[in-house]
């Protein structure tokens, strides 16, 4: 009976962040439409001005595609999304960002700001450990590291 009552809970702690996530909508085929140009996704982040669906006017789009050949290398594509009609819509690539784990997103009137995990100098390319913080400006859409 514990084994039973264990994975029941598994199975609905599996399920909780998907019913969250469907307040937003389908975000894994919005970004493949606007960023991958249909390659599948390796992963992917949405990163919003807000956390409730109902109040989030923009967000950052991330995902991660394999690149073919490659022996495990990914390729990062970043969109920036605006709320139109009630549903998030590509506004615009974002340029120049790299790094994993996208996080901390800032929305300012003159600019935008995420945080990616990046490599060290000396560090092999598995491992990364850096931070860096990147500027984007909202004109241009092109993004500059911080630090």
């Amino acid at each position: 009976m514990k084994s039973l009552l264990a994975s029941l809970m598994m199975l609905l702690a599996a399920a909780a962040p998907a019913a969250a996530q469907s307040a937003w909508g389908d975000l894994d085929g919005l970004l493949m439409r606007s960023l991958t140009a249909g390659t599948p996704m390796e992963g992917a982040f949405w990163l919003p001005d807000a956390p409730d669906p109902s109040t989030a006017r923009e967000a950052i789009g991330v995902a991660y595609t394999h690149i073919p050949g490659s022996a495990g290398s990914l390729s990062i594509s970043v969109g920036y999304f605006v709320r139109q009609n009630g549903q998030f819509v590509l506004s615009g690539i974002i340029s120049d960002l790299f790094g994993h784990n996208p996080r901390q997103p800032v929305f300012a009137p003159d600019h935008m700001a995420i945080t990616t995990t990046t490599l060290r100098p000396d560090e092999p390319r598995c491992c990364p450990t850096g931070e860096t913080t990147w500027i984007i400006d909202r004109r241009s859409l092109r993004a500059v590291a911080a630090n």
